[in-house]
């Protein structure tokens, strides 16, 4: 009778306490679950938060690995002392440093490349300079200077026809209409219809003339221009001693072809 009625009391104890046994239970793996949870997801953002820095730090070692290039060009103004000085088209001046490990290059039309030492370096030159470094008071230190030779602008030509009206060894003048003094240099080139060696000699007054000539701002009068002969081809005129001559060397070669024509056999 005792053995039954202890087996009854420890079935109502459980009975009585098996909720709260489950309810703890539940509660327990609760926050147990609430825990791992909160771990996985703080691991999560460790990893996150690991390749983002690994991403970044990659970047910097990617970035720290390629050197930075700076640059700086304009027109060469002063020279020396393993520098130079640089105005860019704003005006603005750039000190260009460099050591003896720096190349120097000039490129030169016509030429090509070629390499110089400091001591070649001319002002009036266009340069380009490249360099790894910037110095504290914020002058490139050049690796790479890279020279042009600054291209004259061609002067201007033009084409002048009409009667030589006057001559001496200093100017020509031919007229058209409009009157042009052209200056004689000591090198031009010079043709004479009929003549084999021509000289400014031959050239007489009323002679046709087909000039080219270079034009420039005149230096003595203001909105004045000033011609340059640098070619000229002259047709004799008919009071030019030369023009007689010239006729009966055309006469002559015109008969010799006329005879030659009329002694071909005729074909049948």
């Amino acid at each position: 009778m005792n053995k039954l009625l202890f087996i009854l009391l420890i079935a109502l104890m459980i009975a009585l306490f098996k909720p709260q046994l489950s309810l703890a239970q539940e509660n327990t793996s609760t926050k147990s679950g609430d825990i791992e949870n909160q771990e996985v997801l703080d691991k999560i953002k460790e990893r996150i938060e690991e390749n983002i820095t690994g991403t970044s730090n990659s970047h910097s070692a990617t970035d720290s690995a390629t050197p930075t290039w700076y640059g700086s060009f304009g027109t060469v103004t002063t020279t020396g002392n393993n520098k130079i000085v640089v105005q860019n088209q704003a005006a603005q001046n750039t000190e260009i440093l460099f050591d003896q490990n720096v190349e120097l290059v000039l490129f030169k039309s016509g030429v090509g490349r070629s390499e110089i030492t400091a001591d070649d370096i001319e002002t009036g030159w266009f340069a380009i300079a490249m360099g790894k470094t910037i110095t504290n008071n914020k002058n490139l230190l050049a690796q790479r200077i890279t020279f042009t030779q600054d291209f004259e602008t061609p002067a201007k030509s033009q084409v002048v026809a009409g009667k030589i009206t006057e001559i001496d060894e200093e100017a020509m003048t031919i007229s058209n209409g409009k009157t042009y003094a052209l200056e004689i240099p000591e090198e031009y080139n010079l043709k004479i219809k009929g003549v084999d060696r021509p000289n400014l000699e031959d050239i007489s007054i009323d002679d046709r003339a087909v000039a080219i000539a270079t034009v420039a701002d005149s230096e003595d009068k203001e909105g004045e221009k000033t011609y340059t002969l640098r070619a000229v081809y002259i047709i004799p005129s008919l009071s030019n001693p030369l023009a007689e001559e010239n006729q009966v060397e055309n006469e002559a070669t015109a008969s010799a072809k006329e005879a030659t024509k009329s002694a071909k056999p005729k074909e049948n």
